[in-house]
């Protein structure tokens, strides 16, 4: 676990810093390599909205249901309409 702490602007000195970056890196490499995430970085968050849906995890009724079942509908929707360019989410 790694616990990060900043008070106002005072500089941080991180405790063993090769460690910290060796943890990122490890980070950043799981991050990328799970199907889940895969699509972000071509649609940024709105390209979560589907498997979110799916997943239960979409606000909308929540009280009512697990799930929307619209979450790829609109999606789809918006890529076609709205959608411009994508960008990386982490």
């Amino acid at each position: 676990m790694i616990t990060v702490a900043v008070i106002d602007n005072e500089r941080i000195d991180v405790g063993e810093p090769q460690k910290l970056k060796i943890y990122l890196k490890q980070l950043y490499d799981e991050t990328n390599a799970n199907p889940y995430f895969m699509g972000l970085e071509k649609t940024g968050t709105i390209g979560d909205i589907p498997s979110n849906d799916d997943g239960g995890d979409w606000p909308t009724k929540n009280w009512r249901s697990i799930s929307w079942g619209k979450g790829s509908e609109l999606f789809d929707h918006f890529k076609v309409e709205n959608f411009i360019k994508g960008s990386d989410c982490y």
